[in-house]
């Protein structure tokens, strides 16, 4: 593709393995160029820069030296893929990231405060905890915590098997 003065567009050079992808920025911000470009950095040599009045210009350079056009037109259209995913992320992210933020950090104070905030004993209206026996294990901070263990799992195996192990297990002594 021939290059043209301020219009967005792709030019390769498959001599030196590059492609310059040219970038309106007017359609994608410098955040997602930025973003899209970091992706590559494991597989491309990367430089961004501006290329005219609301223009960028992205170098990308295979780092395995020249490669075929076929593989710089791929790179490139996996560029132009990944710049419209950043592009489109930052704009959500201006559209409803507040609204995001605001239902994270709803879900972990409503969990802090179930796992804080039992509730009292005396106001417990389930019949065991009323006549002195356990909580039901349903209900509110009923007495569960990291150390009981009702399926046995943490019970060590010697106590669990200490005879078997000792007897021999499985018959071949």
């Amino acid at each position: 593709m021939a290059a043209r003065k301020n219009k967005p567009g792709a030019r390769l050079d498959v001599r030196r393995g590059t492609a310059v992808v040219e970038v309106a920025t007017r359609l994608y911000p410098l955040e997602a160029v930025l973003g899209a470009a970091y992706v590559f950095v494991d597989r491309c040599y990367l430089r961004v820069e501006r290329a005219g009045r609301g223009c960028l210009a992205v170098r990308l350079k295979s780092k395995e030296g020249p490669v075929a056009r076929e593989a710089l037109e791929a790179l490139v259209g996996e560029f132009e893929n990944e710049l419209l995913h950043h592009a489109l992320r930052d704009r959500l992210q201006k559209t409803r990231g507040r609204l995001r933020e605001y239902l994270v950090a709803r879900a972990l104070l409503t969990a802090e405060e179930s796992r804080v905030l039992p509730e009292p004993a005396e106001d417990r209206r389930d019949a065991p905890a009323a006549a002195g026996g356990a909580p039901a294990p349903d209900s509110a901070g009923g007495g569960d915590d990291y150390l009981d263990d009702p399926l046995g799992i943490a019970v060590p195996w010697e106590e669990r098997y200490g005879d078997k192990a000792k007897g021999g297990g499985d018959g071949g002594g």
